[in-house]
């Protein structure tokens, strides 16, 4: 029925003056996304005793627009415990798990977000 009607390369202004329309690449609408809201599918770390302390961390690519919240969630463990966040900046954090076992690797896997809205 031909129902269906494509449009691209737009640009929707409130007011009497048009600005020019910015072309960006699919990188750079990426990298000026994640100034805002960073998404990890998952990380681990490694210790060998309980008192050696898991660490791990994330350097952002583009630096947020401010100090993100950060999320943990889906958090598994092995011969460790206590996720906690070490550091935390526009350019990335750290965090870390204590090992529970003496001599056994230890490690964890937990899903993430970083989150600097408005």
């Amino acid at each position: 029925s031909g129902a269906t009607f494509y449009i691209t390369g737009v640009q929707l202004e409130v007011g009497d003056t048009a600005t020019s329309f910015d072309n960006r690449s699919i990188s750079q609408e990426l990298s000026l996304c994640q100034r805002y809201t960073i998404f990890g599918t998952s990380f681990q770390a490694q210790g060998y005793s309980s008192t050696t302390t898991s660490i791990t961390g994330y350097r952002s690519f583009a630096p947020m627009r401010a100090i993100p919240t950060l999320a943990y969630s889906n958090t598994v463990y092995v011969n460790a415990s206590s996720l906690a966040t070490l550091a935390v900046s526009e350019e990335g954090f750290s965090a870390k798990a204590t090992g529970t076992t003496g001599g056994a690797n230890s490690y964890f896997r937990t899903n993430w977000s970083a989150v600097a809205e408005l």
